[in-house]
C-alpha cells in the first residue's frame, strides 16, 4: 500500500499524523517495503511513528538510478527520491532515517553494461562507473539527512542467491530427490544452507564496501542483515520449519525478523523494544 511512482504515498498508514511522537523513516525499493511491518513493529514497541517511503527497483540514491529501468520509470525514480528527502528534511520529527535496498541488484540479476547511472547517462556502463555512481549517490543521500540533523542506519542487504530456494529444499526433503542432490553437492551439503557459491557474494560485497565508506565519512551507521543469517562460508535459507526467503532476493516475514534482531533503531535504551 506504501508504493510510490514518482512521490512517496502519504496515507495515514504511510506517514501517519504526529500525535506528539518523533518518527523514524524507511526509505528504499521493494527490499525496504519487504521489512516495513516488522519495522512497524519494532517502532511501535518504542512508541514512534513509522513513515514508509518505498518504490520499486528504486533505491534511495540522489541523481543515481538503476539502468535497469525504463526511461520513464528513471525518470520517475528520480523524481521520487528528491520528493522523499524533502519529505524527511522539512519533517522535524523525524529523528531516524533507515536506508534499505536491493543495493547490488543492477550487478547481480541482469547482463554485463547494466548498474547505476547519473542522471542523464545511458547504458551500457562499466562496473567501475556504476560503483562510483552508486557511492555518489548515495552518499548524495547521506549527506543530505545529516545535514539536516537527521539520524542515518544504512542496512547491509542480504545476500541474494543464485537458485530457487523452493526448489532446492524440495531436493532435500523429498527422498529420491535428496540422494541424487548429495551426489551432486556431496554428503556434507547442509539443508538450509546456501555457500558462497550460490549466492552473489562478490557483487554484494562491493556494496558493501561503498556503504562501509559512504557511512564512514558521512557519520552514519550501518546494520548488517547478513549478521544474522550467516556464518562462516554459508548462510540460512530455512531455519526452524520457515523458508527465510520468498525468492532469491526477498526476505520471508521470518527471514525479516531474523535478519532484524538487534538493529540499533533507537538511540535510548528501551527494553520494551522487541530483538
Amino acid at each position: 500500500p506504501c508504493m510510490g511512482k514518482a512521490s512517496p504515498v502519504t496515507t495515514e498508514e504511510c506517514v501517519p499524523a504526529a500525535n506528539g511522537r518523533e518518527a523514524l523513516a524507511l526509505m528504499g525499493d521493494s527490499h525496504a517495503d519487504g521489512i516495513a511491518p516488522r519495522m512497524r513493529e519494532l517502532t511501535l514497541a518504542g512508541n514512534v511513528r513509522l513513515y514508509v517511503l518505498v518504490r520499486p527497483s528504486c533505491p534511495p540514491l540522489i541523481g543515481v538510478v538503476a539502468s535497469t529501468l525504463d526511461p520513464n520509470d528513471r525518470s520517475e525514480c528520480l523524481e521520487f527520491n528528491r520528493a522523499a528527502l524533502k519529505r524527511v528534511v522539512d519533517d522535524p520529527g523525524v529523528r531516524t532515517v533507515v536506508l534499505e535496498a536491493l543495493w547490488a541488484g543492477p550487478l547481480e540479476f541482469f547482463p554485463n553494461g547494466n548498474g547505476f547511472l547519473r542522471e542523464g547517462q545511458t547504458p551500457p556502463i562499466s562496473r567501475e562507473d556504476s560503483n562510483a555512481n552508486f557511492q555518489q549517490g548515495l552518499d548524495g543521500m547521506v549527506s543530505a539527512l545529516r545535514s539536516a540533523g537527521k539520524r542515518v542506519i544504512i542496512l547491509q542487504d542480504e545476500y541474494g542467491l543464485r537458485f530457487d530456494a523452493g526448489r532446492r529444499l524440495m531436493a532435500y526433503l523429498i527422498p529420491g530427490r535428496g540422494w541424487i542432490r548429495r551426489r551432486v553437492q556431496g554428503e556434507t551439503a547442509v539443508p538450509g544452507r546456501a555457500t558462497t557459491d550460490d549466492m552473489y557474494v562478490r557483487e554484494n560485497e562491493e556494496a558493501a564496501d561503498i556503504i562501509t565508506q559512504v557511512a564512514a565519512k558521512q557519520g552514519a551507521t550501518t546494520f548488517d542483515l547478513r549478521t544474522n543469517l550467516c556464518s562462516g562460508s554459508s548462510c540460512v535459507f530455512f531455519s526452524e520449519g520457515a523458508p527465510l526467503y520468498l525468492d532469491t532476493n526477498h526476505l520471508s516475514p521470518a527471514g525479516v525478523t531474523l535478519a532484524l534482531r538487534g538493529i540499533p533503531l533507537f538511540e535510548r535504551n528501551d527494553d520494551a523494544i522487541p530483538r
